[in-house]
C-alpha cells in the first residue's frame, strides 16, 4: 500500500539508490548497511531520514517503527546477500515492491520466499542487472544537473602508484567509491 502522502523506501546498502528514491518521490528514506562506518559515510553523502546499522541494530524493528507497522513501500536490495533478499520480503508493505539490484554469488543464489506472505501481502519482486540507453541518458542528466552529486559518492582518490592502498581500503570496506587516477 502506498501511503497517501508519498511512499517510504528502504535501501539496503545503496547510497545512490537512497538519493534516487528521494528524487522520485519517497518522502521517507531508510538506509541500512552492515558496517556502521560505511553507513555513516553514506548518510553523510546523501542524507536520509533514518539509518540502521544492521549488525548492531534490529532492522525489522526499526522499519516497523518508522512505518507504523506497515513495512516499506519499496525495498531496494543493493547487496549481494541472500539473507538481505529474504529479509526484504518481511520488510515490504502490503502491495509493496522489492527490487533485487545486487546479484548473488554462484552457489548461494537460491532465495526462500514465504509463499503465504507473498499471497497475503501481494508484494512484487523484480530484478535489475543492466541499463538501457534511456536510463543511461537519465543518469547523465541527473549528474550534469547536479541533482546527484558524484563528488559525494567518491570518498577516496589515489594515484596509480597507490593502487594497492586503494584496493586495501575497498577490501576493508572503509569507503563508498574510490577513484584511481592514472
Amino acid at each position: 500500500m502506498l501511503h497517501h502522502w508519498g511512499w517510504i523506501a528502504l535501501v539496503v546498502r545503496g547510497p545512490l539508490h537512497s538519493q534516487l528514491a528521494r528524487l522520485n518521490g519517497a518522502y521517507k528514506v531508510i538506509l541500512t548497511q552492515r558496517s556502521p562506518e560505511r553507513l555513516q559515510m553514506a548518510s553523510a553523502a546523501f542524507p536520509v531520514d533514518r539509518t540502521v546499522a544492521s549488525l548492531t541494530e534490529d532492522l525489522e524493528a526499526a522499519v516497523m517503527e518508522e512505518t507504523a507497522g506497515e513495512g516499506a513501500d519499496v525495498v531496494f536490495v543493493c547487496a549481494p546477500s541472500r539473507e538481505a533478499q529474504e529479509q526484504a520480503t518481511r520488510l515490504v508493505a502490503p502491495r509493496g515492491r522489492i527490487n533485487f539490484f545486487g546479484g548473488l554469488p554462484k552457489g548461494d543464489n537460491i532465495v526462500m520466499v514465504d509463499s503465504n506472505s507473498l499471497h497475503y501481502k501481494e508484494f512484487f519482486i523484480s530484478g535489475a542487472s543492466s541499463s538501457l540507453p534511456e536510463t543511461n541518458r537519465e543518469g547523465l542528466r541527473l549528474l550534469a544537473e547536479r541533482k546527484i552529486d558524484p563528488d559525494r559518492l567518491v570518498t577516496h582518490h589515489f594515484d596509480l602508484e597507490q593502487i594497492h592502498q586503494a584496493f586495501d581500503i575497498v577490501e576493508q570496506r572503509q569507503c563508498i567509491k574510490v577513484v584511481v587516477n592514472p
